[in-house]
């Protein structure tokens, strides 16, 4: 698995920012039961989402593309592991949280075509007092309710407010 710390690094070199590592967070989704998550094991999912974000570049395998416009842009990084997007705590808007939300959804949409049945965690990996802190945010199953979305959208919200030194 992938450091949260390299994840941060490429970030800042696609977002073109600097500043401590403790103003980034990242989202992990994994799927709850494990498994691969690369290009080979997951082709139309990531088939999908690359239409989806082609505006902004392509993702490769084992990859990452800056996504967004201005100031609210933010990375979306290929693992074996699980997609994983990180986000500049001080960029939070309520625009922002709505493409997070709707790329996480497209994500989980996607792979269900490809394999139904799929749970996934949403995990925020994040630097605090130097030390990595993992919180599980949310566990989504498809098909995904109203109800799930809004849940989705506003802990994302939370934790895109959440300051580095609370």
């Amino acid at each position: 698995m992938d450091s949260v710390e390299q994840s941060i690094s490429r970030a800042q070199k696609l977002l073109h920012a600097r500043g401590n590592i403790e103003n980034y967070i990242s989202l992990k989704i994994v799927p709850v039961n494990g498994g691969c998550c690369c290009f080979h094991c997951w082709p139309d999912t990531w088939d999908a989402i690359n239409k989806d974000i082609s505006r902004y570049g392509y993702l490769e395998d084992e990859g990452d593309v800056a996504l967004g416009d201005g100031n609210e842009k933010f990375v979306l990084e290929c693992h074996e592991s699980g997609p994983e997007i990180i986000i500049q705590i001080a960029i939070a808007s309520a625009s922002l949280v709505t493409n997070i939300t709707n790329l996480i959804l497209n994500i989980i949409k996607n792979r269900q075509k490809e394999r139904s049945g799929v749970q996934f965690k949403l995990t925020s990996r994040r630097y605090k007092n130097s030390k990595i802190i993992n919180e599980t945010i949310l566990e989504i199953e498809y098909p995904i309710s109203s109800k799930s979305v809004n849940i989705l959208s506003q802990k994302i919200k939370d934790i895109l407010s959440t300051k580095s030194n609370k």
